[in-house]
């Protein structure tokens, strides 16, 4: 169980380090964005906005797809805990009042309560910080 915990987290982490990092929208992109030097000409404006890395942003805003990988992952991360905590429930009936079959079907069902706290709180925080960094 400790395993799946272990591998649950690291799920996790390596979602929350694989979102890329020139997500949020900076100032530098906006400053160039909206100087007039770049007014007239669309493709100076397009090579500068390159040039800084500011040219993923507005097609990562509008594309669901960091959102949508993100809700896969929790969701995944969510049934697994579900499983665990039916797993545990199970092991628990069947302990038969055995003092060391109960404490592990008691720690099972931890560890998926654990894994089910872990994946809401993600999910939420993904949510958050969604809706705040791309309004959507």
């Amino acid at each position: 169980m400790k395993k799946i915990l272990f591998i649950a987290l690291l799920a996790l982490g390596l979602a929350t380090v694989a979102t890329p990092a020139h997500a949020i929208n900076s100032p530098v992109c906006e400053n160039i964005r909206n100087s007039p030097a770049y007014a007239d000409n669309q493709e100076s404006l397009e090579a500068a906005l390159r040039a800084a890395g500011c040219d993923d942003q507005e097609n990562l805003r509008d594309s669901p797809m960091v959102a949508t990988t993100m809700g896969i992952i929790f969701f995944v991360i969510g049934i697994i805990s579900v499983i665990v905590l039916i797993y545990g429930g199970i092991r628990y009936m069947l302990a038969q009042g055995l003092a060391a079959e109960l404490s592990v079907a008691q720690h099972t069902i931890i560890y998926g309560v654990v894994g089910l706290i872990i994946s809401l709180a993600g999910w939420a925080i993904v949510q958050f910080v969604f809706t705040r960094v791309f309004g959507s």
